[in-house]
């Protein structure tokens, strides 16, 4: 890469692939459900693993280049704003963020409300009870989860598109 505008065409083409494996993640889970086989810790597994995909692009990545950032400035730092989620679905992105920060990709023991017990002659003699983040199952969401990860991937393939012309422009001369 030779400026900030080609790492950003290479950042959101890794957005892009966070977006389409979030929402694979998503389906091989409900596919998993539909299969009495599996378990369904199985089918949990992937969608807790969907959302810690989903947010990549939300989380800042350190870059070669300079990129403006929200304060106005520019540092080595990027990544996806919130400006191309629905209102409607917004509140459900940050309460999603909220879990996948706390209890999907951190061990936030506040959060967790662990509870420690005696159980006596028990395999384990003081085992510890621990509160879901969410009192619903992540399953009960999938299909607002599969939105979110629609709607990124329908903004980075515009955004993708628009940069892939700019380019031909440019370099067509090279």
């Amino acid at each position: 890469m030779h400026n900030a505008h080609e790492e950003r065409y290479v950042f959101y083409r890794s957005c892009h692939a966070d977006f389409s494996e979030a929402l694979r993640l998503l389906e091989d889970a409900e596919e998993l459900e539909d299969n009495n086989a599996i378990p369904n810790r199985v089918s949990g597994t992937l969608q807790r693993y969907a959302v810690v995909v989903y947010f990549r692009p939300f989380t800042r990545a350190d870059t070669t280049f300079a990129h403006p950032q929200h304060h106005g400035k520019n540092a080595k730092k990027i990544c996806l704003g919130k400006g191309f989620i629905p209102a409607e679905l917004l509140p459900f992105h940050d309460e999603l963020r909220t879990y996948r920060d706390s209890a999907y990709a951190h061990t936030d023991i506040a959060i967790r409300n662990p509870r420690l017990h005696f159980w006596r002659g028990g395999p384990w003699e003081f085992p510890i009870a621990i509160s879901p983040p969410d009192k619903k199952p992540l399953h009960i969401h999938r299909d607002k989860m599969k939105q979110l990860c629609a709607t990124g991937l329908a903004w980075l393939n515009n955004e993708i598109k628009n940069m892939e012309e700019q380019f031909r422009i440019q370099y067509r001369d090279d």
